[in-house]
């Protein structure tokens, strides 16, 4: 091979291995920290209520479907009992009314 005219390139050859090409599985673990943010927000209620028991603290890993918080329900199940009430009242007198 030349180069310029009157001049001699030598090329060294490069040694080379080959092998031949198979499927491998590069599982990496990547460990990172930040702010995640929610793909899907769902607000079904406003609730004024108290919370009663926190079950995470703050930076701990959390899981799908994990409970973090339960609120008092003291006054929701006395809610629940009056509307039941007042349901069963409001029955009575339509039953009442279909009589006459």
């Amino acid at each position: 091979m030349s180069g310029k005219p009157g001049h001699t390139v030598l090329i060294k050859p490069i040694p080379v291995e080959v092998v031949e090409a198979t499927y491998q599985e590069n599982a990496k673990e990547i460990i990172t920290t930040g702010v995640t943010q929610a793909e899907e927000i769902i607000l079904l209620k406003r609730l004024c209520r108290t919370v009663k028991e926190v079950n995470f603290s703050i930076g701990s890993y959390v899981q799908k479907d994990d409970i973090l918080a339960a609120l008092d329900t003291e006054n929701i199940d006395n809610e629940i009992q009056l509307k039941t009430e007042e349901y069963e009242m409001k029955q009575k007198l339509l039953g009442a009314t279909k009589e006459l």
